[in-house]
């Protein structure tokens, strides 16, 4: 989940960095962002496609689950 409270947890970031590190070695997808709020993206994420949150809740829940049933089939 991205907001500004996530980007400025170190544990967060310790978590994205790991499956991101592992996204390159796999070459799996393993991050897939959320957007819940208004907030810069880290610029290892920025790239990364997202779904976002802010405004229109059920078309971001249909954008999570196709995204994930491309990335995981």
């Amino acid at each position: 989940m991205l907001s500004r409270e996530s980007i400025e947890s170190g544990w967060v970031e310790k978590e994205w960095r790991s499956k991101f590190t592992e996204e390159l070695q796999q070459k799996k997808t393993k991050v897939i962002c959320v957007k819940i709020e208004d907030c810069e993206i880290p610029t290892l994420l920025a790239f990364k496609k997202y779904v976002d949150a802010i405004g229109d809740l059920e078309k971001a829940a249909h954008e999570l689950v196709d995204d994930i049933k491309r990335k995981f089939n």
